[in-house]
């Protein structure tokens, strides 16, 4: 027998007697359950859960189980939205609630979102689960499956550490190293002794800065006690730079 498909219920919950708890329980027992229970999904909310622990972890693993998530924004509550970006992220089909009259937040305008009420007549003809059937029949016919947020990770970036600015080479080879410089330089010691040799130095750190590349440098005292084991006789040409 094939294992029963879970939606998580995002929601703002309130205190037990309060009018949020019962907006929410109205929302989850009128609309969200009848529909989930009718094509065989297992609706749970957060304070469904019985099991010990912290709650941001359980919520974490229910989001990360559940085959679609429900998002009621009602209220704009900033759980609800921190946990929509969280499911979100983990790819998760949603269907989004609103209660009518209230504006969806701008970077959900465009979003199908069931705009509800809890008339008595909405409630008594299912108006609101029958939407939400709607939603998950055509979840169902894209395989269950939601398309990853359109963000690019920031590429990696590579580091080489030495003890000293002799160690990492010749002029030749830092100039390079500032050529190959675009968005970022950033340069810090006691002294600038490493680039000071470095034929053209100021001028390619001028002409980097207009192009547009952040040129930040920091010249530490040589009396501050921080920098006391870069002052030792034997280290005096140490440093540290920074660049991408």
């Amino acid at each position: 027998m094939p294992t029963p498909k879970k939606c998580f219920v995002i929601s703002p919950i309130g205190v037990p007697g309060s009018q949020i708890r019962e907006h929410a329980d109205d929302v989850f027992d009128y609309f969200i359950k009848p529909a989930m229970e009718e094509v065989g999904i297992e609706p749970i909310r957060g304070d469904h859960l019985e099991k010990p622990g912290r709650i941001t972890e359980q919520m974490f693993k229910e989001i990360a189980a559940a085959d679609v998530c429900v998002a009621v924004l009602t209220g704009y509550n900033p759980n609800v939205f921190y946990e929509l970006a969280v499911a979100q992220f983990a790819r998760k089909p949603l269907i989004i609630l609103m209660e009518a009259g209230n504006a969806l937040p701008f970077d959900f305008a465009d979003w199908r979102a069931i705009q509800y009420d809890l008339k008595p007549r909405s409630v008594a003809t299912q108006l609101f689960a029958h939407q939400i059937r709607e939603h998950l029949r055509a979840i169902e016919k894209d395989g269950w499956k939601a398309l990853a947020p359109p963000i690019t990770a920031p590429s990696t970036v590579s580091a080489e550490l030495v003890d000293t600015s002799a160690e990492y080479g010749t002029s030749g080879k830092w100039l390079k190293l500032l050529e190959d410089t675009n968005s970022c330089l950033d340069l810090m010691g006691v002294t600038l002794s490493a680039w000071s040799p470095t034929p053209g130095f100021s001028d390619y750190v001028v002409a980097k800065a207009k192009a547009g590349c952040e040129v930040r440098i920091l010249i530490a005292h040589p009396d501050n006690p921080v920098s006391s084991p870069l002052t030792q006789p034997s280290d005096s040409r140490r440093g540290r730079g920074r660049v991408s």
